[in-house]
Order: C-alpha cells, then sequence, then structure tokens
C-alpha cells in the first residue's frame, strides 16, 4: 500500500518538477505558467527540450531567455509563437524573442536545434556570443531578424566557433545574420532586407533568393569572409553587397544565371 501511494505521488510531481526520465528539463506550456510565466529563464547550464508549443500574448514578450553558458535546446519539433504576421510584405515591430540571451552579457557554448520560431516583435533567435550551434530551425515571420547572432569582441577577438546549419529563415527584416564563423545549407529568403548578413568566417552552399534588399551583406569586418557553393538570384537591388570590409570568391558561386564575379578558382 505504501509503495502504491509513493508511486502515486511520483506520478503526479514529475510533471511539476518538469524533468524527462535522462535529466532533460520539459519546457511547455504549462510549465512555463508554473514558473511565473514568460520569459522562461534558464540560469542552469544543462539540457533542455520542449514539450509542447509555447505562444506568446504579445509583440513585446519573449518566450525563453538564455542566462548562463553551457545550455542545449532541443526544440522537438514544436514552435514557438508570437502574433506577428509578415506575409503581406509590412511587419509590427517589439521588444519579444523567441529565444535570446540575458541583455549586455555575453555567452559560450549553446546550441538551439529542431524546431520552429515565427511571429515574434523582433527576432526568432536574438544570441550574443561564441561557440554556439544552431541548427535545423525554421526562422519565419518575425520583425528583425530571423536568426541573429552577435559576435562576441574583445580586444579584437572576434567569433569563430559559431555555426549555422541547415536552417530557413524567410518573411523576416533579415533571414539569418551570423557576425563571424560558419554558416552552411541554409535558406534565406522572401525577407524584407537581407537574406544573409555574415562576416567574417566561411559561408558556403547556401541560398540567398526573392529578398527585398540583398541576398548576401557581407558585413564590416577586419578579416575577409569567404564564399563557396551558393546560390544568390532575384534580389532586389544586389545579389552581393559589401561592407567596409571584404568577401572572397573561393568559386562555384552562382549570381542570378551566371556565376558570380571574382572567383579565385
Amino acid at each position: 500500500m505504501k509503495k502504491a501511494i509513493l508511486l502515486a505521488l511520483g506520478a503526479i510531481l514529475l510533471p511539476t518538477v518538469g524533468f524527462a526520465v535522462d535529466g532533460v528539463v520539459l519546457i511547455n506550456q504549462s510549465t512555463v505558467m508554473a514558473a511565473g510565466g514568460f520569459p522562461y529563464t534558464i540560469s542552469q547550464p544543462g539540457s533542455y527540450k520542449l514539450s509542447g508549443n509555447l505562444v506568446v500574448p504579445n509583440l513585446n514578450t519573449t518566450a525563453i531567455r538564455i542566462a548562463t553558458d553551457f545550455v542545449t535546446i532541443d526544440m522537438a519539433g514544436f514552435s514557438i509563437i508570437g502574433p506577428n504576421d509578415c506575409s503581406g510584405g509590412t511587419c509590427q515591430s517589439g521588444s519579444g524573442d523567441g529565444i535570446d540571451t540575458l541583455a549586455n552579457h555575453v555567452y559560450f557554448n549553446l546550441t538551439i536545434r529542431n524546431g520552429t520560431i515565427q511571429g515574434m516583435g523582433r527576432s526568432g533567435l536574438y544570441l550574443w556570443g561564441d561557440s554556439m550551434i544552431v541548427e535545423y530551425v525554421h526562422a519565419r515571420s518575425n520583425g528583425f531578424d530571423g536568426i541573429f547572432i552577435g559576435r562576441f569582441d574583445l580586444s579584437g577577438v572576434e567569433a569563430t566557433l559559431t555555426t549555422v546549419q541547415y536552417c530557413d529563415a524567410e518573411l523576416n527584416q533579415n533571414g539569418i545574420t551570423a557576425e563571424g564563423g560558419h554558416i552552411s545549407h541554409s535558406n534565406g529568403s522572401r525577407n524584407r532586407l537581407a537574406g544573409i548578413r555574415f562576416g567574417p568566417g566561411l559561408l558556403d552552399y547556401n541560398v540567398a533568393s526573392h529578398n527585398g534588399v540583398w541576398g548576401v551583406f557581407f558585413l564590416d569586418t577586419v578579416d575577409a569572409a569567404s564564399y563557396l557553393g551558393n546560390v544568390f538570384k532575384d534580389n532586389g537591388s544586389d545579389n552581393i553587397a559589401l561592407g567596409s570590409g571584404a568577401a572572397v570568391n573561393m568559386g562555384q558561386n552562382l549570381c542570378g544565371n551566371t556565376k558570380c564575379p571574382g572567383a579565385l578558382y
């Protein structure tokens, strides 16, 4: 009888605590509300996983805020959803992000994967730091960037370990921005300004098309970015635009219906 009571109590308490059997912290609308509402703040290193969609009430609400290093968030195919709808060519703006980092801090060793972030007032992802991986994320119809990763810059040291791969970004102001590192096998299309904003580092095997102004905008950087095997076409102003830095064409890049000029190989 005592064993049965303990098992019953365990079954009741486990969803409230929000841990899966493997120690992963589960996040869903109920656990967020039980923790005090949005933003759900991650202040302990570890592995976190969505177990349901998160729906924020307005453009100024952030869904998840990271306030520590060494965090992995697996969205597990679920979505973070806000009220923004940019499909008509115009978009509202606000201060809410799908997932962001605590303001005025930089963080290291963050991984976010496997889900959709749509309709936020500011960005789908808004992260500052280095040594980050973002993969298999769909970012759509957000007021600012679909995916934004700002560099950690101290005494001239720029971000080099950030990786964005297998992501899609559309109907944002800018699709994907990464201030250093590596963007690969991703698609930034139908955004209001740029499909991809990047530099320095390597940009390879991406698509940027049908954006309002630029396909790819290479950011102002001390070190040149390199690009290889990309497709830039049908963008409003320029398929490729440079800031005050430089970009090195490593070859196999298509601008419109022809090879991009200036290939080294």
